[in-house]
């Protein structure tokens, strides 16, 4: 798929998701949304879940929204019936699902309402419980295509049967790469305003206070860097969830108190990245995380954890530094090992790590990709 169908007519698209709530996820599907609409097509967004975090900014690009009012662990047949309805109404012609609920329902909705093209997008490799692959795996009949964001996560769901060979697309997340660039001025006005001296290495972690992301062993390997001698560091974590009264148990309890910050959700991700030193990721899973090619792209070195798609952006040694998921000690030595390098050094590493995110993962790049599989599903 490397060339865009030229027609006199776009096709309607109609995006399905759980929510616009803060996540990765939500933030490709807009991204994916707006390019779309920018490109010319005719575009609208459904929601399952009343989280409307972020829907003005869909509004304000002239997308069409509207929410389906679920409640969250509750089957719920009449608003089911009002998916297919409102499909119909929108006079939907290609359906693109996002997140693990909505793709379910989008299948058999979108079949029922007599959508001719149902896109699937798997975000992360794993789904919790058997039966949830075991769900995909039935309905992948009524699917056109299914997307992922990794190579890693397409073998996996090959192997494991969820997806047909023929209907597997990989098709990367994306950024706006000139969004991302680094500035001493806002470096030092941060830094200040949180008294943070230029001599500290400081940290970024961000992403939901949630289990996938593995916040407690994090904790600990940040805890083992302490312990070497002379170092002063701190980490910042951005994000909020369900497990932040268990992360601030876990701060206290190692006495952290004076060197890790919770900084909740934050809008100011960008401006971040240009006060921090480096950006550590310690999930347990995942699918191809933004906020690594989002620190890339400022010319940041990643010390990750080797789950979904991370290996895809991170060559070890090259632009960032890899670990074994799930290892406190591994993660603790990397995070030496890269504070310990000079700035020289990690600016070599930088620069390489934003010139593989301009080349694979820019916006304009990822849309294309986007826009040749719309277009040849409905020929």
């Amino acid at each position: 798929m490397s060339t865009t169908h030229n027609t006199a007519k776009k096709p309607r698209i109609t995006i399905l998701a759980n929510s616009l709530e803060a996540g990765g996820a939500q933030t490709q599907l807009i991204r994916l949304a707006k390019g779309l609409k920018k490109r010319g097509y005719a575009v609208s967004v459904i929601t399952l879940l009343p989280i409307f975090d972020r829907a003005e900014s869909l509004a304000d690009y002239g997308i069409h929204i509207c929410c389906m009012n679920f409640e969250r662990n509750r089957p719920q047949l009449s608003r089911f019936f009002n998916i297919i309805s409102a499909l119909q109404q929108l006079k939907t012609e290609v359906l693109i699902t996002f997140m693990y609920q909505a793709n379910i329902i989008g299948r058999i909705a979108g079949k029922l309402a007599g959508v001719k093209t149902i896109i699937t997008s798997l975000r992360n490799e794993h789904f919790g419980k058997k039966s949830r692959e075991t769900l995909l795996r039935w309905t992948d009949v009524l699917s056109t295509y299914t997307t992922t964001n990794s190579q890693k996560a397409a073998t996996s769901f090959l192997k494991r049967g969820i997806v047909a060979k023929k209907k597997m697309v990989v098709i990367p997340n994306g950024i706006n790469t000139a969004e991302y660039t680094t500035d001493n001025f806002v470096r030092a006005k941060i830094r200040n305003a949180m008294n943070i001296a230029e001599s500290d290495f400081l940290w970024l972690a961000v992403g939901r206070l949630e289990k996938q992301k593995n916040y407690p062993m994090l904790l600990e390997a940040f805890s083992l860097v302490l312990a070497e001698k002379g170092w002063q560091q701190k980490l910042w974590i951005a994000g909020e969830g369900r497990e932040r009264a268990e992360i601030e148990r876990l701060v206290a309890q190692l006495k952290l108190e004076a060197n890790v910050n919770l900084l909740g959700n934050r809008d100011d991700i960008p401006e971040l990245f240009s006060a921090v030193d480096s950006l550590v990721l310690s999930s347990s899973w995942e699918g191809m995380p933004n906020v690594i090619m989002e620190a890339m792209a400022a010319k940041l070195s990643p010390v990750a954890t080797n789950v979904g798609g991370v290996a895809e952006l991170i060559t070890d040694r090259q632009n960032g530094l890899l670990v074994e998921s799930g290892n406190a000690e591994g993660l603790a030595s990397a995070m030496i090992y890269l504070a310990s390098m000079s700035i020289d050094e990690r600016q070599r590493w930088g620069e390489q790590g934003k010139k593989h995110i301009q080349q694979h993962y820019d916006q304009s790049v990822v849309e294309q990709r986007w826009i040749d599989l719309i277009e040849q599903s409905i020929h």
